[in-house]
């Protein structure tokens, strides 16, 4: 549910973030929570900040229950260094806000309490934004790490296998602390909506894919010297496969290995990544125009 904007970034609520105020306000909790969620806002509103300066465009700030997340357009996870820029904007502005309510607390008596509660809320949202988990921040982090290694849709899954894992632990956690008659419910509250979260990361990405590949098409081609990585693949190969490998920062030429282990010839990535977009996912190697060894 939107409910306004800042500096032209619409700004939504989900519903069950306003049912956790109204419960926050019933015992007495609602400068807390009204504290913690200006945290969130601020730590949101730093990676569309971040994103901008580097072109991109944040369709929304949501507020959630356990958090809020920027939905930034065009954010290619793919592009390593960019991922990270606006990945660390986050924690880095909680960090700030921290250090500003530590300096208001040893300066100026205003509202001791709320202050302490700013400066712990703040390093706490830091710290469990940079869990190596998507879609937490440490979750790009880690995938933008590796990226280089693995390929985006590699990464891309070793780091939602980490948000299930810690799900699952929260989720768990939860129920022992039950059973020992020590439940903090937030634990296995905070499980869900990560587990969640990122099923709908999982989700999001398949486009994010799609439109990298589409932007690739674009790039191949234009400015000056790139770095070439050369892929040995065997022809029966479907083009899904052979994208899995692409690396963000270099081009590639992929090499046709024939059944009897013979190199049949290459194709380059643009003809790769226009197969995959005009003949679909499954199309074979083989079935591309291949370039003949010693050829241009």
């Amino acid at each position: 549910m939107r409910v306004g904007s800042l500096l032209g970034v619409p700004v939504a609520v989900n519903p069950w973030f306003l049912v956790i105020l109204f419960l926050l306000a019933t015992v007495g909790l609602l400068p807390q929570a009204l504290v913690l969620f200006t945290s969130v806002f601020f730590h949101e509103f730093a990676h569309t900040l971040i994103a901008r300066t580097h072109g991109l465009r944040s369709s929304q700030i949501e507020l959630l229950p356990f958090g809020g997340v920027a939905s930034i357009d065009e954010l290619g996870g793919l592009d390593p260094g960019l991922e990270t820029s606006v990945a660390l904007a986050g924690p880095v502005a909680s960090g700030i806000l921290a250090a500003v309510c530590w300096l208001i607390q040893n300066n100026w008596p205003l509202y001791p309490e709320l202050v302490t509660y700013g400066i712990y809320s703040n390093l706490a949202l830091a710290g469990f934004n940079l869990l190596p988990a998507l879609p937490l921040d440490g979750g790009r982090l880690l995938r933008a790490h590796l990226a280089g290694k693995r390929g985006f849709r590699g990464a891309t899954r070793a780091a939602l296998g980490l948000a299930r894992i810690l799900a699952v632990l929260l989720m768990v956690g939860g129920i022992i602390g039950l059973h020992l008659g020590a439940l903090n419910i937030s634990f296995p509250v905070v499980g869900v909506f990560l587990w969640l979260a990122a099923r709908r990361e999982e989700y999001n990405s398949r486009y994010l894919f799609v439109q990298y590949i589409t932007k690739r098409r674009q790039e191949l081609g234009t400015g000056g010297p790139k770095l070439v990585e050369s892929i040995l693949c065997p022809a029966s190969m479907p083009v899904k496969e052979v994208v899995r490998h692409f690396l963000p920062q270099n081009y590639h030429l992929v090499y046709l290995l024939g059944a009897n282990k013979e190199l049949l010839g290459y194709v380059t990535e643009l003809e790769v990544i226009e197969a995959m977009l005009e003949k679909g996912i499954d199309t074979p190697l083989e079935a591309l125009p291949v370039h003949p060894l010693g050829r241009e």
